[in-house]
């Protein structure tokens, strides 16, 4: 049996729109696979791309003004995925193909665009093959990043998908909630979908879930 254990904002407001006055506010950031930089990204806008030993920012990619909700490394560290309030996901080419250095004109290589709302979290899977998004349109999405098209779309909650989180094995997907709920869905093979269960306790917004390593079937 899967166990659940989630962080839930209780009191969290739930009227949050675009203020301006708060555009410097960080949303996420990453670490890469080696720890040799650190992505983040902001309300204004922008994502950095930090050398932590430095304190310089190496690289900036400009999301034109939109807020940037999270930012995740592809499994190789060469491209980096952002989820955006623009209600799209973005791949971006961060290195250098031929060098393998990080580049200082970063381009964005794919725009996933079928959400309808905004985009609220994003991962790799399958090698970096396909890539998962959740969003404020109450959606979870999972996508065929060569071809640019959502394979499958799951519909479970009443509100915003804040995070979502895979499993070592990449059968089982976790879907935190502003609805209050937890939905646990098996990803078939043939990139399929499937809600198996909804896991209620929290009294408030569920804002991240994430799978320990040690036990693959221990959801935090």
């Amino acid at each position: 049996a899967n166990f659940l254990h989630a962080i839930s904002m209780h009191g969290l407001a739930e009227r949050i729109a675009p203020d301006r006055s708060q555009n410097d506010l960080m949303m996420r950031s990453a670490m890469q696979g080696n720890g040799d930089f650190v992505a983040s990204g902001s309300c204004d806008g922008y994502v950095c791309i930090w050398d932590p030993k430095t304190t310089d920012c190496v690289s900036t990619l400009d999301h034109r003004e939109k807020w940037v909700f999270d930012v995740k490394f592809s499994p190789d560290d060469y491209q980096l995925a952002t989820a955006a309030a623009d209600c799209a996901a973005r791949l971006w080419q961060i290195k250098d193909p031929t060098t393998g250095k990080i580049t200082d004109d970063p381009y964005v290589v794919r725009v996933l665009q079928e959400h309808t709302n905004w985009v609220t979290a994003t991962l790799f899977f399958r090698g970096g093959k396909n890539l998962m998004t959740c969003s404020a349109d109450k959606t979870v999405r999972l996508w065929d990043i060569d071809k640019g098209v959502a394979k499958d779309v799951g519909r479970r909650h009443s509100s915003w998908i804040n995070d979502i989180a895979i499993d070592e094995s990449e059968r089982i997907l976790a879907c935190a909630s502003a609805d209050k709920r937890v939905s646990l869905w098996e990803v078939g093979t043939n990139d399929t979908l499937n809600c198996i269960r909804t896991l209620l306790q929290h009294r408030d917004w569920v804002m991240k879930v994430i799978f320990t390593k040690e036990d693959s079937n221990i959801l935090l």
